[in-house]
């Protein structure tokens, strides 16, 4: 895994365990986790990945290898991109807000 992947996560105990911390540190993960008592922080991290699951799972078979999972997850989130415009969330966020 490339040294910057990230592993996000909500602030529950089996992530903030030094068992856990050890594990990704011996990974190369680097961790992110939500703000203490601020559920916000997690809940668009949350939504992006309940629909990849979706998306990705939905009548298909498992993936056959890495490069496979790879493809269709890159596949998956340009389609995302996509349909924004290809404008970040934060513009997306922006013109829908103002648009109200």
């Amino acid at each position: 895994m490339p040294r910057s992947t990230i592993f996000h996560s909500d602030r529950g105990s089996q992530y903030s365990s030094i068992c856990f911390q050890e594990v990704l540190g011996r990974e190369d993960f680097r961790q992110s986790m939500s703000g203490r008592a601020n559920p916000y922080d997690n809940a668009t991290t949350e939504s992006f990945i309940d629909t990849l699951k979706s998306e990705l799972s939905i009548g298909k078979a498992p993936f056959k290898n890495l490069a496979e999972a790879e493809r269709e997850l890159f596949a998956t989130s340009r389609r995302f991109h996509s349909s924004l415009s290809y404008w970040s969330l934060c513009q997306s966020e922006a013109s829908r807000a103002a648009a109200r």
